[in-house]
This record gives C-alpha cells, structure tokens and sequence, in this order.
C-alpha cells in the first residue's frame, strides 16, 4: 500500500542477503551466491508468514 516503505524494505532485504551470505561464506569457503539464495529465500518465507498473519486477523475482525 506504500510504495516507499516498499522500496525502503526491498533494500534493507537486499543489503541483509548481500552482507549476511558474504559473512557466512567467509568461515566455510563455500561460495556466496548460495548462503545469498538461501538468506532471500528465509526473508521471503517471513514475508509470506507475516502477510498470511495480517490477512488472518482482518478476516477475524
């Protein structure tokens, strides 16, 4: 519904991916791009929680 807060988010998601598989990948010496997927993935899945949360006490209400 605010296209700025989801704008502001969609970076903050990106920069914690980015940062997050970088750190990760440093211990193992596995290469990034998979802990970024992976890191995206779990954001997306937390996303999907909180939005089925939202819909679930609007449909209560």
């Amino acid at each position: 519904a605010n296209p700025v807060l989801a704008t502001v988010l969609a970076v903050v998601f990106a920069e914690v991916a980015a940062v997050g598989g970088i750190l990760l990948s440093l211990a193992p010496g596995v290469p990034v791009s998979g802990f970024v997927t992976g890191i995206s993935f779990l954001i997306y899945l937390a996303c999907r929680g909180v939005a089925a949360t939202r819909r679930r006490r609007v449909a209560a209400a």
